[in-house]
């Protein structure tokens, strides 16, 4: 009887945490359209387009972590324009990758977690100092079979955002 206890509360408490993949942020999935991240989400979006930014963006909270989509504007089979999600980013400490790492995670627990994935590292460029910066860098994973990215954005050796994008090849 423990037993079966014990499983369903660890089956009740994995269901309620926050997730990351390289596909997915809880149950919001890159390339689902707005209509399908909606349903997944139970309610509607206000979608925002700034400037000349390419992306749509909108704010979320979903299971205690905060998250900023980008949709980008295609056309699907039908020759109807539609939003697809095209990026997650969150800065919050609440959702962990399938890894349990996340926000506050160092350069080494990426790499210890991430050693035998297809990896890059490299410094973000210091638009003051017009060099590569002395603090920030990316750390990127390529899921070459799902055709996305996950960046690990960190400073002083800190992780402080993450994002998953669709990767393009280039």
């Amino acid at each position: 009887m423990k037993k079966i206890f014990t499983l369903l509360t660890l089956g009740i408490f994995s269901f309620g945490i926050a997730q990351i993949s390289t596909t997915r942020m809880n149950e919001m999935r890159l390339n689902n359209t707005l209509q399908q991240v909606e349903k997944a989400l139970g309610k509607k979006l206000e979608i925002t387009k700034t400037g000349d930014d390419w992306l749509f963006y909108v704010k979320v909270s979903e299971k205690g972590a905060d998250f900023t989509l980008g949709f980008l504007e295609s056309i699907n089979e039908s020759n109807s324009k539609e939003l697809v999600l095209y990026e997650i980013k969150t800065n919050s400490s609440e959702i962990k990758t399938l890894s349990k790492l996340g926000v506050g995670s160092s350069i080494d627990d990426l790499w210890k977690a991430y050693k035998n994935y297809n990896i890059s590292v490299w410094q973000m460029w210091d638009e003051i100092e017009d060099s590569n910066s002395k603090t920030d860098r990316v750390f990127n994973i390529q899921d070459h079979d799902a055709g996305t990215s996950l960046y690990f954005y960190l400073r002083n050796n800190k992780v402080y955002e993450i994002v998953i994008g669709v990767y393009e090849g280039c």
